[in-house]
This record gives structure tokens, sequence and C-alpha cells, in this order.
């Protein structure tokens, strides 16, 4: 239950967080993203509820047609991650690294990461493989790849996604994304991408601390 919701999440962030798309603020996909982020509030971060409803208003506002909202996300996500000169904040950790922490890790090095795990980026993909929208969707697959050993009952192999999924958020995700989406909630002038970085940060926290936990208690076990 918990592995699906999470997969779910990643998927979701993967996808607003990605340059906008039709897709995103159709009435289905809307729906679906905002039940996702729904869910989570329900079964697992009851705090998150206010802040749902408040994306749930900003994704599918039926006062404006599709096509108006999306050149809104367009316009917006271009202030915010492109710039007409330089972005207000860097979308990828590599970069992100860079400019405000210095001692940059991540870029192409994610490239052999996702190759151990089949995966390549597509043709269409243009940003570079550290861009926050690559690394939730390398976040969802191991959800998913866990979840695939869970139920057929290849329960080491679960237990090693589990591991990876606990050191890439280690290793990556919560040594930059916590600080990108504390620019965003400042920067941005979209109650949509305000919200966003408001779940976004919350879920992160706590699958941060519950995958830590997690790991702490499968090395409790091995020792006994």
């Amino acid at each position: 239950m918990i592995s699906a919701m999470r997969r779910n999440v990643y998927g979701c962030l993967s996808l607003c967080f990605d340059y906008p798309s039709r897709v995103l603020v159709e009435a289905e996909a809307a729906e679906i993203i905002s039940e996702t982020f729904g869910a989570l509030a329900r079964y697992e971060l009851e705090s998150l509820a206010p802040e749902v409803d408040n994306f749930r208003f900003a994704l599918s506002n039926g006062e404006k047609s599709d096509a108006v909202r999306l050149v809104e996300l367009e316009v917006e996500y271009s202030r915010l991650f492109v710039g007409p000169y330089k972005p207000l904040v860097y979308p990828c950790e590599s970069i992100f690294l860079e400019a405000y922490r210095r001692g940059a890790t991540g870029g192409q090095y994610l490239v052999e990461a996702y190759r151990q795990e089949g995966l390549g980026l597509t043709s269409d993909f243009k940003e570079l493989p550290d861009h926050i929208s690559a690394e939730f969707e390398f976040m969802a697959h191991l959800c998913s790849k866990e979840i695939e050993a869970d139920e057929a009952g290849r329960w080491q192999s679960a237990f090693n996604y589990e591991d990876k999924q606990e050191a890439f958020i280690k290793e990556h995700i919560i040594v930059w994304v916590p600080a990108f989406l504390q620019i965003i909630e400042r920067a941005t002038t979209s109650d949509f991408y305000k919200s966003l970085a408001r779940i976004a940060w919350q879920f992160i926290r706590w699958d941060y601390e519950r995958l830590s936990e997690v790991k702490s208690e499968s090395v409790k076990l091995c020792q006994s």
C-alpha cells in the first residue's frame, strides 16, 4: 500500500516538474494527480490536506480553458526554470549545487545509474540527466521494482530495491531538492507551483525519514 502510493506520488511529481504538457491540464489527469496527493494526505500526511485542496483548485480551475491554463503554466515554468537570461532556480542537481553550494554531483553520473536499471533518457527529453523530473521518475521506477519483487515473493530483491531508494534519496534528492523547493515557494507567482513545492517538500521529508527508519531496522535485524 505505502510503496504503491509512494510510486504514484513520485510519478506525479515527475510530471508536474517537467515542462508543462497538455496532459497536465486535462480533467482526467488533473483529477488523478490531485487524488494521488489526496491519498497521501488521508493515509500518511494529514497536515497536507489544506495544501492538496489549494493544489487541486490551482490545477483544475474550471473558470479557465485548458489552453489558457497550459499557457500560464508554461510561462511560469519558463520564468522559474529557464528565464530570458538565466533561471530563477536551476532544476538540475549538478547545476543547482554548483550555483548555490558548490561541490556538484550528479549530471552524467546518473546516466550510469539509470542504465544499470535498464533505463535511458528518451530522445525528446532535452534536459540534463539529473533534472528534478528525471530524479523523481527514477524514484518511481525503484518503487515499482520493489512492488514487483514483493508481489513475486522475491523478498531479498524487494529489500534491495528499498536500499536503492534509501541510497538515492540520501545521496541525491535530499541533498538539493528541499532547498530548491524553498526557493520556488518564495519566487513563484503561481498557486500551482507554490502548492506543488509545499506538497513535494513535506512528502520528501516524510519519505526520507521513513526510508532511514527502514534501513536502521534492517541493520538491527542483521546484527541480531
